[in-house]
């Protein structure tokens, strides 16, 4: 980063009154968690993609991809199988609930 740009950021920063200060700190923090949230998502998305890919693979099937379900209450895949829509739920099974609870809070941004 530029000097100009850090001095221009220091100064904005000091420049701040404590009144507007914590609402653009809260907005920062917003943002960045919805970015988080979205990445997430799209890492999730892409995750039941591959594993689609991997059962129909393994089931010698062979299926299109049509698209993501949608999240109120569709299956998370939507394949065309012998000219047939189906629908396909990724679900993951874990040892322990200890490694659940852990995977939950990370999906929920709390780890």
């Amino acid at each position: 980063m530029g000097a100009l740009a850090a001095s221009w950021r220091l100064e904005f920063r000091h420049s701040l009154t404590s009144d507007l200060a914590a609402p653009i700190c809260l907005a920062l923090k917003a943002d960045l968690s919805k970015r988080k949230r979205v990445k997430q998502k799209e890492v999730k998305k892409a995750h039941e993609k591959a594993i689609g890919r991997q059962l129909l693979k393994a089931l010698k099937l062979k299926g299109k991809f049509l698209r993501h379900g949608e999240d109120d209450g569709e299956p998370d895949l939507i394949y065309s199988l012998d000219c047939k829509t189906v629908g396909i739920e990724i679900a993951t099974a874990f040892y322990h609930n200890e490694q659940a609870e852990i995977e939950i809070a990370a999906g929920a941004g709390q780890a």
